[in-house]
């Protein structure tokens, strides 16, 4: 999951390390993201057995951390303690930990290398394929994990003479060519 960056005093900004409570690293995102955080969670797919079958999931690369960028002097840091999700930030001796540029960039280049399943990305024009909202299309947002590991489509569908955002199951889409 990755937020674009905030408007909130971008420069002089650093990456910390935040520990989130236990499979709760989505909502911890999430609610960051809410509040017009930048926030960098890596994910992976992963093979799980439930109910003695195989099911692909997403779930997070660092099991209970994330990713956030803040400016020490113009972001407001007490919010993110009390966050849904968020545990806690992970300080040494005190201190925030600090991350560098460098080591994030390589986990996103690192993120870039495994093989994506998912098919979608932010603005494709997609068709509901099956479901009560079969035939209509809409523009995908985003893909959301479920605590779970399960994943959800997020794709804006116009219903009603208005722009709805609609959780879908990703094999319920198509991309429209």
């Amino acid at each position: 999951m990755e937020v674009k960056q905030s408007q909130l005093g971008a420069c002089d900004a650093s990456w910390y390390l935040l520990q989130s409570k236990p499979r709760s690293e989505f909502k911890a995102a999430q609610e960051l993201e809410n509040q017009g955080y930048e926030v960098f969670l890596p994910v992976i797919e992963a093979q799980k057995i439930k109910a003695n079958r195989t099911e692909m999931v997403i779930e997070p690369l660092f099991s209970r951390y994330l990713f956030i960028h803040l400016n020490q002097t113009t972001h407001n840091w007490s919010p993110i303690r009390s966050t849904k999700g968020v545990s806690q930030i992970v300080r040494f001796a005190g201190e925030p930990v600090k991350l560098t540029e460098a080591l994030i960039a390589q986990l996103r280049e690192f993120m870039r290398t495994l093989p994506v399943k998912n098919p979608f990305h932010t603005g494709d024009a997609v068709l509901v394929q099956q479901g009560p909202f079969q035939g209509l299309s809409g523009v995908f947002q985003k893909l959301r994990s479920l605590p779970n590991g399960e994943a959800r489509a997020m794709v804006l569908i116009e219903l009603l003479g208005k722009q709805q955002l609609l959780e879908l199951e990703p094999e319920q889409l198509k991309v429209l060519v």
